[in-house]
């Protein structure tokens, strides 16, 4: 067969060096002299071996002229005897990632892809059968079928999604078609760029490649990289907030991390800050928010590396956000905003119970937590929701608790409290596994016994660790911080510059934590635990090994004391929205504590299927990032936002090596074909149905040439 027919009308030059001899001979006529009968007459013999050299060089130059028409028309030997006729089911896997997005010299990758993929299905033929795999939004399959217009319709219509690849997933669904009975003339397709982490995990995938060069059904497997080698991209890899929760009206730092995956420095990039409050309607995908930084922040990141930008910011509402940070920069634009769901809280209600309430306001145990927590209230007076403080506190004798309702606070702090009676801790139990938060700083008054008795209990109580008793107060075991766990979200609000307090710490309680669930975040000079948390139902207990105030140490006296105070209660009121957090294909569910009128949920200004009832919704199309926004309308309306946010592997651009795709082929067993060097249709075709011989003829056509040239400059010399 031919690929390229129409070329073979260059046959018709055949006959080009025919007429020029013709020509030639019809330049010359015989004409008889007298002198020619002095002259020795021919040898017939020698005419007619020149007659027979002419006809040589003559049959060679239309030889050659018929070999480069036959060339050019492009001809192709059958392979009918290689393997079993029949109609062709091929698996093409398109990946539709958001690196695909990324655009060269005008063109993204994927309408490159996207034509690779129309060029295979128009090199197949009628009756043959194409499934469809693509990746980005999860493995999405579409089962093998002959009509081939529609998908290629299909196909045109697609765009690049914002979700990753999958392609180990894909390369197993693609098996488990071709896998079926009756297919035997088996090939694959792989259309994506020359991104390294999109064959994460298959360079040692053996075991398909000798599922690809399988003797009984062979398939044929072609891998098509689109796209160039250009690797520079700006990704915002994270938002998120510095404290543990945002309360209203109080300063907040929001942390933006952004990575330079260019092999330059990156300067001047203009960074904004945007959020949707509860009040705000469903937003349009392009829609972030309103603007935080009145000025854009200015930002430059060196080559291949990150940096953390902290910005404050104030809240003026309370309830569900969404924190937006979009970066002016070139490359990917899907991963130039990254958005994250936190939660805004009132002031944060505060139990304070002392066990040392002296005359002395400075001597009181609860001073020093109250200056901190407080510090407008403290100094002002006035109603305390209204004093822009962090936290409203209330301060309680720990012989006061009678009555008390520890619901009514979101957090709970035992400041020196002598004993517990198992009534209260009855009480405090069930305020903490709903959600509430505890700290336990012992002091001098309390007695460790009753706290491991009722506390504790084996491991089974609130405290998240056996206390022993203190050591002795003549300072001779007095000790200093050393060690805080920086990646806990309490010990957050330090920089990485930040020294140690050099407070003096004269007095403590060893401690030994509980197995299991306890954790300890900062330690002593001694090795011994300064803060261990260990959660407890809904709910989170830290204990203070310490007390809090300025009898058996100095961190009153150092900046560190106030933010560490704030950045515990706010950490120990337990506002969580890291569930509310989610990747592609996470579920949504919400459950309320009374039935409502109506419930329903929004993705931007879209509606996505959900399953309700009056007290819940479960909302499993998830696969399209973006912020989920659900209302509950009720006695009291509620609003609460989840984001679910595209991975950022897809934002590291950088190619795969010789060294890598060699690896790959060997493993896969696939042939790469590179489109800017090859048309892909023909080559499909010819690789299908048979082997091309064009450069085989050219090469006889230089050999012709070559022995032409040879033969006319000898025979001319004999003539």
């Amino acid at each position: 067969m031919l690929l390229n027919p129409a070329m073979l009308a260059g046959i018709g030059g055949v006959s080009l060096p025919l007429v020029l001899h013709l020509l030639a001979r019809a330049r010359y006529r015989s004409v008889d002299w007298g002198a020619m009968m002095f002259l020795e007459a021919r040898d017939p013999r020698q005419a007619a071996a020149a007659r027979l050299k002419e006809w040589v060089l003559l049959a060679t130059r239309m030889l050659l002229v018929g070999l480069i028409a036959v060339a050019l028309a492009r001809p192709v030997v059958s392979k009918k005897w290689a393997g079993q006729e029949g109609r062709v089911t091929a698996v093409i896997i398109l990946d539709r990632s958001y690196s695909m997005g990324f655009e060269e010299a005008g063109r993204s990758r994927f309408a490159r892809a996207r034509e690779a993929v129309l060029q295979i299905l128009a090199a197949l033929k009628k009756g043959d059968e194409v499934a469809l795999v693509t990746l980005g939004e999860g493995v999405q399959v579409t089962e093998p079928t002959a009509n081939l217009q529609t998908l290629a319709r299909d196909v045109a219509e697609m765009d690049v999604s914002s979700g990753a690849s999958e392609m180990s997933r894909a390369l197993e669904e693609a098996r488990r078609i071709l896998d079926q009975p009756s297919r035997f003339n088996r090939e694959l397709y792989v259309v994506t760029d020359r991104q390294a982490v999109t064959w994460r995990n298959l360079e040692s995938a053996g075991g398909f490649a000798q599922w690809v060069s399988d003797e009984q059904h062979p398939t044929h497997f072609y891998v098509v990289p689109v796209g160039g080698d250009d690797a520079d991209n700006i990704s915002i890899e994270s938002v998120e907030l510095v404290e543990p929760v945002a309360v209203r009206n109080q300063s907040a730092e929001v942390e933006v991390k952004i990575r330079n995956y260019a092999g330059s420095t990156r300067a001047g990039m203009e960074l904004n800050l945007a959020v949707i409050t509860p009040s705000d309607p469903p937003r349009r995908a392009s829609d972030a928010g309103r603007r935080l930084n009145k000025e854009p922040l200015v930002v430059t990141v060196g080559p291949r590396s990150s940096t953390t930008v902290r910005v404050p910011v104030t809240f003026r509402e309370s309830g569900s956000h969404v924190l937006s940070a979009e970066i002016k920069a070139p490359g990917l634009e899907a991963d130039n905003r990254c958005q994250t769901a936190i939660d805004v809280t009132d002031p944060i209600e505060t139990l304070i119970i002392s066990g040392d309430e002296r005359t002395d306001e400075l001597r009181r145990e609860s001073f020093f937590l109250r200056v901190a927590l407080a510090p407008y209230w403290s100094r002002r007076g006035g109603d305390p929701h209204k004093s822009g403080d962090l936290a409203v506190v209330t301060i309680k004798n720990s012989n006061e608790l009678g009555g008390v309702n520890f619901r009514d606070y979101q957090v709970i702090v035992l400041a020196n409290a002598p004993q517990i009676s198992a009534e209260t801790v009855r009480a405090l139990e069930q305020r903490i596994y709903e959600g509430g938060g505890l700290i336990i700083a012992p002091g001098n008054l309390t007695r460790v016994d009753n706290y491991n008795s009722l506390l504790y209990r084996e491991g089974l109580g609130l405290l998240p660790a056996k206390l022993e008793p203190s050591g002795p107060g003549d300072g001779s075991r007095a000790t200093a911080l050393l060690g805080l766990e920086l990646s806990h979200p309490i010990f957050r609000f330090r920089r990485g510059s930040d020294p140690l307090p050099g407070a003096v710490i004269g007095r403590y309680f060893p401690a030994t934590p509980r197995q299991g669930d306890s954790r300890v975040l900062a330690t002593y000079a001694s090795g011994e635990p300064f803060l261990i948390e260990g959660p407890r139902g809904r709910g989170r207990v830290l204990l203070v090994t310490s007390p809090l105030d300025g009898d058996w140490n100095t961190l009153p006296l150092y900046p560190f004391y106030l933010p560490f105070v704030q950045s515990m209660v706010r950490y120990a009121c337990g506002v969580s929205a890291g569930s509310r957090n989610l990747l592609p294909g996470d579920a949504i569910a919400v459950s309320f504590d009374e039935p409502m009128e109506q419930i329903q949920a929004w993705r931007n200004d879209e509606k996505p299927s959900a399953s309700v009832d009056r007290s819940q919704i479960r909302v499993t199309d998830t696969q399209q990032p973006g912020v989920y926004r659900i209302e509950a309308k009720g006695r009291a309306g509620k609003v609460i936002h989840f984001v679910v946010q595209s991975p950022r592997g897809e934002s590291d651009l950088t190619p795969l090596t010789a060294e890598q795709w060699q690896k790959l082929e060997h493993n896969l067993g696939f042939k790469r074909v590179d489109m800017d060097r090859q048309n892909l249709g023909p080559l499909l075709v010819a690789e299908r149905r048979g082997r091309e011989l064009w450069l085989e003829l050219i090469v006889i056509a230089l050999v012709l040439g070559v022995v032409e040239m040879a033969l006319a400059r000898v025979w001319t010399a004999d003539i």
